[in-house]
């Protein structure tokens, strides 16, 4: 694999100081619901990931965007956000020849429901080297890794590939920091009070897989109440 197909986007999620984007003038129907509170959590704080790729190899940019979840107002302890109503959905939308684009979320099956998960950043990378872009979403409360199937869909292989994560990780990026040819991950967490250093997953023969760290604390109360 050539240095120019392991091109990689990976993006961050963003301080904003309004609590909805909306994409008007691409013509994109996608607003950022946050679910703000009045205790004003940190994640709601977040905007969500961005990631611009060629999904379905068509020659065309698609754009895909990591949304939030419902936090009650407040949350009781061991209370997960809530991501079922479709507002939360993460959206993917495929770019049509005339320039406009669809929204295929559901058919591609990236709404980040099943997780259940208040998503924060995206990275994109072949990790299989298939030659079809997969994705790695980032959220509080764990992550995801999406594996393209080349149909127009995604499979979550999380699990199977050991790089669920826990606590609340921001930003990601696949690399080659070996030069073996396959890409490893790396996954870095945030919190008020960092006592947990980035996380490497290195890719071996079966998937990418966890390296141990230690345990993410905050100061003062949890981001959202454990």
């Amino acid at each position: 694999m050539t240095a120019a197909k392991r091109t990689l986007l990976f993006f961050l999620p963003i301080l904003v100081p309004a609590f909805e984007i909306e994409l008007r003038q691409a013509e994109i129907p996608f607003t950022h619901a946050n679910s703000a509170t009045t205790r004003k959590y940190l994640p709601e704080t977040m905007g969500g990931g961005v990631a611009v790729l060629d999904y379905d190899n068509d020659g065309r940019l698609d754009i895909f965007f990591v949304n939030g979840a419902k936090i009650q107002d407040p949350m009781r302890p061991g209370q997960a956000p809530d991501k079922s109503d479709g507002k939360y959905w993460n959206r993917l939308y495929h770019q049509k020849p005339d320039g406009t684009f669809q929204d295929v979320t559901e058919k591609a099956g990236l709404t980040g429901m099943p997780q259940n998960r208040y998503g924060m950043g995206v990275a994109v990378g072949d990790f299989d080297n298939d030659g079809f872009p997969d994705l790695y979403v980032t959220g509080y409360g764990g992550n995801t890794l999406y594996r393209n199937n080349g149909d127009g869909t995604f499979l979550d292989v999380t699990e199977r590939a050991g790089v669920a994560g826990d606590g609340w990780s921001t930003s990601a990026g696949f690399f080659d920091f070996d030069n073996d040819g396959r890409l490893d991950l790396c996954g870095p967490l945030f919190a008020v009070e960092l006592r947990r250093r980035p996380v490497l997953r290195r890719k071996e023969t079966g998937g990418p897989r966890l390296l141990p760290s230690g345990q993410l604390q905050g100061c003062n109360e949890p981001a959202v109440p454990q």
